[in-house]
């Protein structure tokens, strides 16, 4: 009984603890895998197909790729918008192009995820000043995968799920206020010399209501723009026809670089 015991315990200290990675070689794997120094671009766009909640649309992404900065705009179904995050300023352009600061609750810490994972700053000797813990190796749908627990310098903390195969980030997990947001992405295809997810998924519980992107284009940017990622211009929260009738005479005072999958 004791030579059984005994060999039970080592056979769970070396399937575990004895062959685990270090957050850094699961970061190395990773940056490795991803396309190594082929990320050492200025800016990535980005074009998706959207299906999700009964609509239809079209999807974009601008990202900095040092900084992590973003611009997002969409087309889906009867609505149009936009958001973005330039290291300071969370953002949202609305259906009528009112623009609007987004201060409240975890706009930034979000905003400050969403910049950190953009730029791989994981990948950095400090990693972009942020916090990384291993949590273990976890399964899902019968596949086993590297999970660490990141908190960005002014984000907040995300479970990052890379496939222990392929070492390609494969899941995210994210509270966005109140809701579990898990964000997958596979069927990663080369662009470029970079590993791109082709598919990306967006589930919040319910998978009735998951969202769903794939990835149609990606160009690389010689260049990147700060100005691209700050709050555009607003439209007039007037309306055209409030506005004619207050200024009425009776009311008046007086280069790129795109890559195909290869």
């Amino acid at each position: 009984m004791r030579t059984v015991a005994l060999a039970a315990f080592t056979a769970a200290l070396l399937s575990t603890s004895a062959f685990a990675a270090t957050p850094d070689e699961i970061l190395a794997a990773n940056r490795a895998a991803a396309g190594g120094d082929a990320w050492n671009k200025a800016a990535l766009v980005t074009t998706f197909d959207y299906v999700g909640n009964g609509l239809t649309g079209k999807a974009y992404a601008v990202a900095d790729l040092k900084t992590g900065a973003f611009e997002q705009h969409y087309a889906i179904g009867p609505q149009t918008g936009a958001n973005g995050y330039d290291g300071t300023h969370v953002w949202n352009k609305d259906n009528a192009g009112i623009v609007t600061l987004q201060e409240a609750a975890d706009a930034v810490p979000l905003a400050v995820n969403n910049a950190y994972r953009n730029a791989n700053l994981w990948w950095k000797p400090d990693h972009g000043g942020a916090a990384i813990t291993s949590d273990g190796q976890k399964t899902d749908n019968g596949s086993d995968y590297d999970v660490l627990t990141i908190a960005p310098k002014g984000g907040k903390p995300f479970d990052a799920w890379f496939d222990s195969r392929t070492h390609l980030l494969y899941r995210t997990d994210e509270m966005q206020g109140e809701v579990m947001t898990k964000t997958f992405t596979t069927d990663y295809k080369d662009f470029g010399g970079t590993m791109q997810p082709l598919h990306t998924r967006v589930n919040q519980g319910d998978t009735r209501y998951d969202q769903h992107l794939t990835l149609t284009n990606v160009t690389f940017l010689k260049t990147s723009d700060p100005s691209a990622y700050a709050p555009p211009k607003s439209a007039s929260p007037i309306s055209p026809l409030w506005a004619a009738r207050i200024l009425s005479p009776s009311r008046s005072s007086s280069s790129t670089t795109t890559s195909t999958p290869t």
